[in-house]
């Protein structure tokens, strides 16, 4: 992977390796090149090291955002564990992800579950997802069935792609591959 490549994803639950929350340190060393910015499980709080705080401006210096926190040691520097709505100091330095690596993670992640004997799996994300997931469906790459959801407040927007039967089906919601239907 070059230099300087983002290493994202996650869903790390600390609570399942004795409740220590991990730290930038933990993850610095590993990743000296490379930004990384990892989400824990419920989306409420997100991990990044030393790089990506860096690309991001976040110093001990940085004042915590509303309704969010940068947690920080005991000497006021930030451990990397951003939560709410602090994690947007990050997130807003990741450069989105092309429609290539997006297909390439979704094939990998269906045939990784589907090996393993699942059958069907609900997806969580968004317009972006859904749109990678509908061009592996176009293309009859899925291995395994997807139920996706949009965000609420798009619920229009769902509305009216569902009316004009964008994704095939009687229903205009898909097919027996690819079904979209949810707000989240």
């Amino acid at each position: 992977m070059p230099s300087g490549t983002w290493i994202t994803g996650g869903d790390w639950d600390h609570s399942l390796w004795g409740g220590e929350a991990p730290t930038r340190q933990w993850i610095d060393a590993a990743t000296p090149n490379h930004p990384v910015w990892i989400n824990r499980l419920d989306g409420h709080m997100a991990l990044a090291n030393s790089v990506a705080l860096g690309l991001a401006g976040v110093t001990s210096a940085t004042k915590n955002v509303a309704g969010g926190e940068i947690v920080r040691d005991r000497e006021g520097a930030p451990t990397g564990l951003l939560k709410d709505n602090a994690m947007a100091l990050v997130d807003k330095v990741v450069p989105p992800r092309s429609d290539a690596l997006r297909d390439r993670a979704a094939a990998a992640a269906t045939k990784y579950v589907a090996e393993r004997g699942v059958t069907s799996v609900h997806n969580l994300g968004g317009w972006e997802e859904l749109a990678t997931f509908e061009r592996a469906r176009q293309a009859k790459t899925l291995a395994t069935r997807v139920y996706s959801v949009v965000p609420l407040q798009d619920w229009e927007q769902l509305r009216d792609l569902v009316a004009r039967k964008e994704f095939g089906g009687s229903d205009g919601r898909g097919d027996d591959w690819l079904r979209v239907g949810g707000l989240k």
